[in-house]
């Protein structure tokens, strides 16, 4: 019964304090809309001239690096059989054996082509992003885009191998 009286007096309180401060309108001033605050005259959009479209990658620039990424993926793929032997044979040597500093130098330069596959890929996206923003055709740069991915996701499973079989 005691809670209920607390709030009961705190009710009350709250509701004079209120109270209190409504008092004179004619003290404070007043918050409609003033004439300097109203929208007045005529609005007219700004003639500007339409931005210059930018230019579509052209089929020289796709070609350029889809030759880049099966050039590439043919030198890694060129170089993938001597560098898992190496791995193989550096399998469960020590960090300072020869045959797997020999192994690991294999691995980094097979590791350097896949990253100029990426670079590729990376040139097809620029190249999509330049089409899209001016609107123009993007459905031959996907293309490429799906078949430089698939490259760089064999490669990406060949050097895992490779780790694997150095572990």
């Amino acid at each position: 019964m005691k809670s209920y009286s607390c709030k009961f007096v705190l009710t009350g309180t709250a509701v004079l304090t209120l109270a209190a401060c409504a008092g004179d309108s004619d003290r404070y001033p007043s918050l409609a809309i003033r004439d300097a605050e109203r929208a007045s005259g005529q609005f007219t959009p700004v003639q500007t001239p339409a931005p210059a479209a930018i230019t579509p990658a052209d089929r020289a620039s796709i070609g350029a690096a889809l030759e880049q990424a099966r050039s590439t993926h043919e030198q890694f793929m060129a170089q993938q059989p001597a560098a898992l032997s190496l791995a193989r044979s550096a399998s469960g040597r020590g960090n300072d054996s020869d045959v797997r500093s020999r192994a690991l130098v294999a691995v980094a330069s097979l590791s350097s082509l896949r990253g100029q596959t990426a670079i590729a890929l990376a040139d097809l996206d620029r190249m999509e992003v330049e089409a899209a923003t001016s609107f123009a055709a993007i459905e031959d740069i996907r293309t490429a885009q799906s078949y430089v991915a698939r490259l760089a996701m064999e490669q990406d499973e060949m050097l895992e191998t490779l780790s694997e079989v150095m572990r």
